[in-house]
């Protein structure tokens, strides 16, 4: 017999069977129930598949009146790459600043820097950054960044007032001193209190942190304009140079230098938003290493002494220090370009030029954000990879790597005297150990908390029982209200299983997880 005929057979076979299961159940009453499973599973084998929007929906833990989750984006390990250098090059800018202006290496090594690094690490940031507030968990993600900032900022005011006994014994904790000088030196407004305003002073590098707060909370509403990069990019050029915000001292956020940066910000976010790819160009790393060795020079074209004899031409010439100056102004948006007034003023043709030159600052800041990530690894590399995406841990903690190098010499061995020329190349070799270990497995396991805090114990559910009004935990289990205890019994009952999941082995890892664990991680 042919294919056709079994097909042609098969509805009518099913439909016997049906009918002979019928009899049984009305036979029957004990068997009445199998009967009617039997029923509804052939029914399911025979019909053919419905729409699974809403099923789908259903089986992930949705309602059907929610829209259905869109697929998961798979990882950019390009950015995780990136990060892993970026964040060692940081460490060599805190590391080798006492340098700068004192050996040619170091001089050069800065200024170059301001071209890419941190613009690299800002337009990550605004990629990886929501547009809208549509979802709660897009606020959530705001609120974490805040959390991590918070805790970072309260351990580094620990040590900044506390430390100076630690500080007092390496020529490094004298820097340390001096970047939380604002919070701790007495100057009639109370500096040397503990109060709010503190964590409007973030110490060190943690402005990074205080400025991706902003700018997540600024850009869903700065995407609502018709050309939001082109107006971030006029904004953050005028907003400082035309002295439209006034640092008039106190504690308060520096809106102006928020706003400088902005515009690297908002171009990730615009490169997501628009699907813009990395070229696949087998030469597309060659063209990133010449964009970079092209433009990472453009920074000395202000410094170096033209016209004057060679003997003037001194690293100090370069880069007078790590903090201040023309290059800080003009690259890192510190100030509002008051540098350069001794060449063009300060009133309105010479703030447009200081404005003009602020904004090509950011298209060749752009530009090297591009060559950049072509060069960097776009494969899974076993280490790399993987420690950058930890490498928030290096970037917060790595001024205590700092305080190890100083104890072995590299910056002197005593507060006046001079550094031993085998200093320098030591640091940047020490560089790599150090922020292996800070993005090391086992320190992120440590400062997990601090780093990737578990905000979901203080915030609302966003599950279906948040929404539809349900009890969560035991009170959920028994059908009535929740009451304070049962809340208070929930929160400890996920601490405690977060706390087991911190000191379990690894090997405990490829375990099921609990059905409590399981409910509990899927409520946050």
């Amino acid at each position: 017999s042919s294919p056709q005929n079994h097909s042609a057979a098969r509805p009518a076979v099913q439909a016997s069977q049906h009918s002979q299961a019928a009899m049984a159940a009305a036979l029957s009453p004990a068997s009445s129930r199998k009967a009617e499973q039997q029923i509804d599973l052939e029914l399911q084998q025979t019909q053919p598949p419905a729409h699974t929007s809403e099923p789908a929906a259903e089986q992930q833990g949705q309602s059907i009146d929610e829209a259905p989750k869109k697929k998961t984006t798979p990882r950019l390990f390009v950015l995780d790459n990136a990060k892993f250098f970026l964040t060692m090059l940081v460490v060599a800018e805190h590391t080798t600043g006492f340098f700068v202006g004192k050996t040619w290496f170091s001089s050069a090594f800065h200024p170059m820097t301001l071209t890419f690094l941190m613009p690299t690490y800002i337009f990550i940031s605004g990629y990886t950054s929501a547009t809208d507030l549509s979802n709660p968990r897009k606020v959530d993600g705001i609120i974490k960044v805040g959390a991590i900032y918070f805790m970072c900022q309260v351990i580094m005011l620990l040590l900044v007032r506390y430390g100076d006994p630690w500080f007092e014994t390496t020529r490094y904790g004298n820097i340390f001193k001096e970047v939380g000088s604002a919070v701790r030196e007495e100057k009639g407004a109370c500096e040397s209190c503990w109060k709010i305003q503190d964590l409007l002073v973030p110490i060190w590098a943690l402005w990074y942190l205080l400025f991706l707060v902003a700018w997540r909370l600024i850009l869903p509403f700065w995407w609502r304009l018709q050309w939001p990069l082109l107006t971030a990019w006029v904004w953050g050029a005028i907003l400082p140079c035309f002295k439209i915000f006034r640092d008039m001292g106190g504690f308060r956020l520096p809106l102006d230098a928020v706003f400088a940066w902005f515009p690297l910000f908002v171009l990730g976010a615009v490169a997501k938003e628009r699907g813009w790819q990395l070229s696949e160009h087998p030469r597309s790393r060659l063209a990133g290493v010449a964009v970079l060795a092209a433009l990472v020079w453009v920074p000395f074209v202000q410094s170096v002494p033209w016209g004057q004899p060679l003997s003037t031409w001194t690293p100090a010439a370069l880069s007078e220090g790590p903090v201040g100056g023309l290059h800080a102004e003009t690259w890192h948006y510190v100030g509002q370009m008051d540098a350069m007034n001794g060449a063009v003023g300060d009133g309105f043709v010479g703030r447009l030029a200081k404005s003009s030159v602020r904004m090509g600052a950011i298209l060749l800041q752009a530009c090297c954000v591009w060559g950049v990530l072509h060069i960097a690894p776009r494969q899974q590399w076993p280490v790399i990879t993987s420690c950058g995406t930890r490498s928030l841990a290096n970037y917060v903690f790595h001024p205590l790597s700092g305080m190890l190098m100083s104890y072995l010499g590299v910056f002197g061995a005593s507060k006046a005297g001079p550094a031993p020329w085998w200093g320098e190349p030591l640091v940047f070799l020490l560089i790599v150990p150090t922020s292996l270990f800070w993005m090391s497995p086992w320190v992120w396991k440590v400062a997990h908390p601090i780093l990737d805090p578990p905000i979901h114990w203080f915030l609302k559910p966003t599950g279906n029982s948040a929404a539809a009004g349900k009890p969560h935990g035991r009170a959920a289990d028994q059908g009535e209200a929740p009451t304070i205890a049962d809340s208070v019994a929930d929160l400890a009952e996920r601490c405690f299983h977060q706390m087991r999941a911190l000191i379990r082995p690894r090997s405990a890892k490829l375990a099921p997880p609990s059905p409590v664990s399981s409910s509990s991680s899927a409520s946050s």
